[in-house]
Parts: structure tokens; C-alpha cells; sequence
């Protein structure tokens, strides 16, 4: 497509603004560089001139001088490898301004990266006021704010995102559309072209954001906040941004090490952990539950009465009975009543001894004499292995911080954290809510993202949002609700398959996209031959997604792996657990370990009546297995099909098998 004059006079515009950046901070490198020697050479001479000196008097003034020229040399050191960033990616977003502010209108350039630059206009989106600007207000819309304490007012007269990678402009945003740089050459972006894929974390949002995210974003840090949302509206996200906001806020004091993110999986945990550098986030520790109670309660050898020995999970699964008897508010509320000081696992034992206590606080009446005697059964036993279940995890963190006054942090201190953040909100039960509650220093110092709809683990009492909300109105602490109800990541063919299979009112607005594929056929031998020829299409069209087959469970994981194996020998890989890799290419994994995950192109296998049959947890879990699909979605099936899926003739699919013949 021939672009336009106009254009192609925007696009040259951008490749100036960009290489005048990048002359001016590769001159300031050079300066640094010279700085950074000289004062590195002079503190060396002054330890050996302390090394030479004799007189006391001396060496002490000697020293002083020292260590100031060493911590000048190491802010030097600072500079350059911040500068060395900001050559590699000065800015994604360049807006310029007519300011009426004052009496003579003048014209104002803004760029915002991850760092900030004065000589080249660079501010750092998360320190810079004025980036509010960018972030709420559209191009050719006039804005009237107070930033900083004073009135400012006018127009925004350009608004630009930009890629730049390595130096180079690779794509720019602007008003005639979206442009991609190929081999030197611009090219207009058509508008269901795929989106690049982020190697190895969650999609680059800092151009995307929309204003209600940036206010979620940027809202009151000293009150908790929730984030709900249906799939793809980029409510973890947002939350991570939220955190790198928070980290970098004056009146807001907080180190990396004082705060901490909490995810489901070990998957998630790998996600995330290689998405924070990309923010410029560093230092920050990602969990998963139960290693954040291991961590917070490591100093304590108060766990068994028998030996000194850590949190280790029983290698058996518990009974639901059991978890439900330990996951219940009326066990919570025992818990924070105990007085003795013995062995944590003790105290447990001695409130599941006494069922009539409890019951008389059960206010849900989900309990019963038969389920206590089961999860005493149970804990008695493990308890004896020098094991604990998973239900037993928050029950004991809340024990060590009521008895501590705090967990054990980083550093191995015993205190609280300044800020938490807690994905997957609505897998967690109302005891582990009070745990991760109780590991912060302010009730409202705590971020929490979650979708009823993607609720999995139905053994979770999660007590609902409007309990939360009332909760912390109990508390006297205003917390703040946001509802992301607008999908950036599905296109709106696969939401609205989604929501179909929740019963949940199918969304009109969405970005455009194709019909998901339903294939239809008799026998496991035809479904793979189709499979195979879906996949090779995918990866060839696409050869920079990440594209999965995402199975029922971890079995038929591995076996269809090895099903593809010799078809795929380069380009796929076994999505489970440590082995996951977020490389571009094609990753065999199973429900459990997809979710949070987010894909290009997406192909469920075997969606039959065994693997989900019509209840709530399957309904959730096909809903969340479709939701992994940014793009292209097929479904595969031979033999009996899962009643959740809809009609042939509903419109929502494309069908192809042995019926359309």
C-alpha cells in the first residue's frame, strides 16, 4: 500500500525527533564516560593516599573525601547504565501540547519512557505528572488540569506511541493508523494483523493504556484496590504497572524488597518474573502461595511439636471435607482467638478436637460434625509425617503473624510489607485473604485482581466482591473497585464463544477477528491428522507467536507431545511446570497450567464430555481454556462432544468434520 504524502512527512517527522535523541544521549554517554573515569581514578588515589599516611588527623579527612568520590563514581556508574537503557529504548510515546497557561501560548514537547532525561524532554511515565496528559486525553482535545499545584490548560496537538528496539523505530502509532518498519521500509499495518510477541512475559501495555487503566493505575496508594475483570481486559497487567507506579511515587516510600506479588502457579510465577525487567522493575519477589508462607514463617521452628523441621506439603491430595472444614471463616475466626503458645499444628489439632465450638460460629452452615472428624483424621495423620496441606498454609501464617507481629521478610527481618499484589483473586479463600492481609503494614496497602468467571478451584470459599467490599468499609478503609469489562486481548468472535459457554451476556464491541474453528470427527487418528495440518498453518503465518495446544490435564499433555513430536521436532515444546518457556514457537501444555497465559493461536484438544462435562468447574475451565486465544481458536473433538459447546447452527463457529460433508 502506497502511503500518503502526508504520511510519509508524519513518519520523518518521528525518525528526526528519534535521531536527535539519540545524538544527544549518546553525547552525554561520552561526557559520563569521562566523568566516570575521573572520579573513579581519583578515589583510587585517595585510598592509596590513606594506604601512604601516617597521621590519624589526616587519614581521617583523607577517608572522608574518599567515600564521596566513591559514591559519586557509583552514581556515575548509574547514569551510564541508565543512559545505555535509554539508548536502546529512549521513549514509547512523544506528545506535544498547545499550553494556554499562560498569557503568551507556546508549544511543549513531552516523550515518556521508563527513564527520565532532561535535555531530551524524556520523562519517566511513573514520576511525571504531566504524563496524565498522554494517558486521558485523545489528540485535538483540550484538556484543563491542575499538575504539580497549578492550572494548566490548552490543547493536545500530537499524540504519538512509538516501538523502538535497539535504537531503531520499528513501528509508530499515530492518528492516519499504525505503521510498521520492515527492513527500512514503512508499511501500513492492516488492522487484523497479529500483534508482535513479547519473547518471554506479558504484552508491552505502556502505549495501550487506556485512561481508566491509567487511574487504576495511578489511583490513592494508601487505599486497597481491587481489580476485576472478565479475560484479556488486562487486569494483571495493570497491576504490575500499578506496582512499578507505586515504587517510584515520593509520598509513598517503598523499596522493592518491602513489597511482593503473589501468583497461582510456579508458570505464572516464571511469566511475571520475566516481564518485571522489561518495567524496569527489579528486586521485587514473585510467589506463589505457598512459597510466600514458606518465606514469611521460615524463622519459626514452632510448626510440630515432634521436630524443627519447615513447611512441607503432604504428598497427597486432602480430602475436600477437610479443606473445606480448614478454608472456612468459622476455623478462621479460632484461629485469631488463640491464646496458647504452643506448636502451630497443635492449635489446629486442638480446634478441630473441640467440633461444637466451631459449629456454633459456622454462620454458612457448610459445616458438620462427620467433616471436622475427617480433617482431624487428616491432620493428625500428616501432621505425624512432619507435613501439612495446602488449607493448613494460611491457618499457620496467621498464627505466626498474630504471634510476631509480622512475617519474615527478604532480608530475614521479622515486619510487615509495605505493598502486596494478589492475581487470581477469586481462587483464594477467606482465610488465605486474612493471611495476606495480615502480612501488610496498612490494610490498605494491597492490590488484588481477579474474574468470578475463571473461578477454577471450587474447594476455595472465596467470599465474593461485595463481602469484600463491605468487609473493608467494616474496616473503615475506602477501598476502590474497578471493573475492566472491554477484552484487548480475544478478538470479539472468541469472547463472545466464551461467554456463551458461561451463560453470560455475548459482548457487541470487540476487535475484529475470525470465526473460531470447530472440528468435528470420529476417531482420535483423524482429529491429530487435522491437528497437525492446523498447527503447521499457524506456525507457518506466524512464525513470531507463540501459538499452544492446550489439553485437560497434564497426561494428555504429554501425550499428545509425543503424539507431535516428529511432525514438530524444532518448534514445539512441553508447557508443564519449570519446563515452560515463552519463546516464540509451539508449546504443548494442559488447562491448570495455561491459566494467566495468553497466546496467538490457540488449539484445545479432545473439548469432550469426559474432559468437560456440564457443571460449574468445566464451565469455568472451557471458558478460561478459550479466553488463552488472542487470535485464531480451534476446537478439536472426536467421539462425544461436551454438551457446553454450543449448537452447530449457532453461528459462533465455523464447523468442519464428518457432518459438513
Amino acid at each position: 500500500m502506497t502511503l500518503e504524502e502526508s504520511e510519509k512527512q508524519l513518519l520523518t517527522a518521528e525518525e528526526v525527533s528519534l535521531a536527535s535523541t539519540l545524538e544527544s544521549l549518546r553525547s552525554q554517554r561520552v561526557r559520563l564516560v569521562q566523568s566516570f573515569a575521573a572520579e573513579n581514578a581519583r578515589a583510587r588515589g585517595l585510598t592509596a593516599q590513606i594506604h601512604d599516611t601516617r597521621r590519624v588527623e589526616d587519614k581521617a579527612l583523607l577517608a572522608s573525601d574518599e567515600a564521596v568520590s566513591h559514591a559519586l563514581a557509583h552514581k556515575r556508574d548509574g547514569d551510564l547504565k541508565t543512559i545505555d537503557r535509554l539508548i536502546a529504548q529512549p521513549y514509547f510515546a512523544r506528545f506535544v501540547i498547545t499550553d494556554r497557561s499562560n498569557p503568551r501560548e507556546q508549544e511543549l514537547e513531552y516523550k515518556l519512557g521508563l527513564a527520565a532525561n532532561p535535555d531530551c524532554r524524556i520523562m519517566d511515565w511513573r514520576r511525571a505528572p504531566v504524563s496524565k496528559l498522554y494517558y486521558e486525553y485523545k489528540e485535538g482535545e483540550e484538556f484543563d488540569e491542575e499538575i504539580q499545584g497549578r492550572d494548566r490548560s490548552g490543547v493536545i496537538k500530537l499524540r504519538h506511541s512509538v516501538d523502538i528496539e535497539g535504537s531503531a523505530l520499528r513501528k509508530v502509532s499515530c492518528r492516519y493508523g499504525t505503521f510498521i518498519n520492515k527492513d527500512g521500509r514503512w508499511e501500513k499495518r492492516s488492522s487484523r494483523a497479529v500483534p508482535s510477541h513479547q519473547k518471554g512475559g506479558l504484552p508491552q501495555i505502556l502505549t495501550l493504556i487506556t485512561p481508566e487503566q491509567f487511574k487504576i493505575i495511578s489511583d490513592d496508594p494508601h487505599k486497597p484496590l481491587f481489580i476485576q475483570g472478565l479475560a484479556g481486559s488486562g487486569k494483571t497487567t495493570v497491576a504490575l504497572h500499578r506496582l512499578a507506579w507505586l515504587l517510584n511515587q515520593e509520598d509513598y516510600p517503598m523499596t522493592s524488597d518491602e513489597c511482593a506479588i503473589i501468583v497461582l502457579s510456579e508458570t505464572l510465577k516464571h511469566y511475571v518474573q520475566s516481564t518485571l525487567p522489561s518495567m524496569h522493575v527489579e528486586g521485587v519477589k514473585v510467589f506463589t502461595f505457598a512459597e510466600f508462607c514458606a518465606q514469611c514463617v521460615k524463622t519459626s521452628s514452632a510448626l510440630f511439636s515432634h521436630s524443627q523441621s519447615g513447611i512441607k506439603l503432604a504428598a497427597s491430595a486432602a480430602p475436600a471435607g477437610s479443606e473445606r472444614v480448614k478454608n472456612s471463616v468459622a476455623m478462621l475466626r479460632r484461629i485469631e482467638d488463640a491464646t496458647n503458645a504452643g506448636p502451630y499444628t497443635e492449635i489446629i489439632l486442638n480446634i478441630l478436637r473441640n467440633p461444637a465450638e466451631l459449629l456454633a460460629i459456622d454462620e454458612t452452615k457448610v459445616l458438620d460434625r462427620e467433616s471436622i472428624k475427617l480433617a482431624l483424621q487428616r491432620s493428625e495423620e500428616i501432621y505425624a509425617q512432619s507435613a501439612v496441606d495446602r488449607s493448613d498454609l494460611a491457618l499457620i501464617l496467621r498464627l505466626f503473624e498474630l504471634r510476631n507481629a509480622g512475617v519474615t521478610r527478604a532480608d530475614g527481618s521479622i515486619g510487615k510489607l509495605k505493598h502486596l499484589v494478589v492475581d487470581e483473586l477469586q481462587e483464594y479463600s477467606s482465610t488465605q485473604l486474612a493471611a495476606l492481609a495480615g502480612a501488610v503494614d496498612n490494610i490498605g496497602h494491597l492490590t488484588l485482581v481477579g474474574d468470578t468467571d475463571q473461578k477454577l478451584d471450587r474447594a476455595m470459599n472465596f467470599p465474593g466482591w461485595e463481602k469484600l467490599r463491605l468487609y473493608w468499609k467494616q474496616q473503615g478503609v475506602g477501598a476502590n473497585f474497578f471493573s475492566l469489562q472491554v477484552s484487548f486481548r480475544n478478538t470479539l468472535p472468541i469472547m463472545r464463544l466464551a461467554q456463551k459457554i458461561k451463560s453470560i451476556p455475548l459482548s457487541s464491541k470487540g476487535r475484529e477477528g475470525r470465526l473460531p474453528i470447530w472440528f468435528k470427527s470420529h476417531s482420535p487418528d483423524m482429529s491429530l491428522e487435522c491437528a497437525q495440518k492446523w498447527l503447521t498453518t499457524a506456525l507457518e503465518r506466524y512464525p513470531d507467536a507463540l501459538s499452544a495446544a492446550i489439553c485437560r490435564n497434564a497426561a494428555d499433555a504429554r501425550e499428545l507431545f509425543n503424539w507431535l513430536k516428529p511432525t514438530f521436532p524444532a518448534a514445539m515444546r512441553l508447557g508443564i511446570d519449570s519446563e515452560y518457556s515463552f519463546e516464540e514457537g509451539l508449546v504443548i501444555t494442559h488447562l491448570e497450567e495455561s491459566r494467566g497465559l495468553e497466546f496467538s493461536n490457540v488449539l484445545l484438544w479432545e473439548v469432550s464430555r469426559n474432559n468437560y462435562p456440564d457443571d460449574p468447574e468445566s464451565r469455568s475451565g472451557l471458558y478460561v481454556a478459550i479466553t488463552r486465544a488472542s487470535e485464531n481458536l480451534s476446537i478439536f473433538t472426536s467421539g462425544q462432544p461436551s454438551p457446553l459447546l454450543p449448537a452447530l447452527n449457532s453461528g459462533l463457529m465455523r464447523i468442519y468434520g464428518a457432518e459438513q460433508s
